[in-house]
């Protein structure tokens, strides 16, 4: 009489929902899509991507800066171009195609909306830890 074969057993069902619904890392990878691992707990990155707490450059490192484009200050001199360029194109604006108003009512409030800017007559602005005044690179305040 031949052995009753045994049956496999019924497969497993793993319980893997939780971790399919997991958030995953945000770190994007060399080809441009986004890391697929999972996020640690408390934080938005993986085991991997994320380091340690304390880990990192210290505060003023630049090793790794390449243009400085983003930077704080380039930020702040960015908007505060912007400002100067609309203070401009308000004044033109009030000014008119065909101005022949009171230049020295005009003169004062340019003034006014200049020292709003942190602007100091023509030189501009006040002068930094170096000693330049206004924009630096452009102008007679070049460095």
């Amino acid at each position: 009489m031949p052995k009753p074969s045994a049956a496999a057993p019924p497969p497993r069902a793993w319980n893997v929902g939780p971790m399919h619904a997991a958030p995953r890392c945000g770190a994007r990878t060399r080809s441009g899509g986004g890391c697929l691992a999972h996020a640690v707990r408390g934080r938005g990155r993986c085991r991997m991507h994320g380091g340690a707490r304390g880990s990192g450059a210290q505060a003023g490192n630049t090793n790794a800066l390449r243009h400085g484009d983003w930077s704080r200050a380039a930020r702040a001199r960015r908007r505060w171009t912007a400002e100067v360029i609309a203070l401009a194109q308000a004044t033109l604006a009030r000014m008119g195609p065909d101005w022949d108003g009171d230049a020295a009512a005009w003169l004062t409030q340019a003034q006014a909306d200049g020292a709003r800017l942190g602007l100091s007559g023509a030189g501009g602005g006040k002068p930094d830890r170096a000693g330049h005044s206004g924009l630096r690179g452009y102008g007679d305040n070049t460095v």
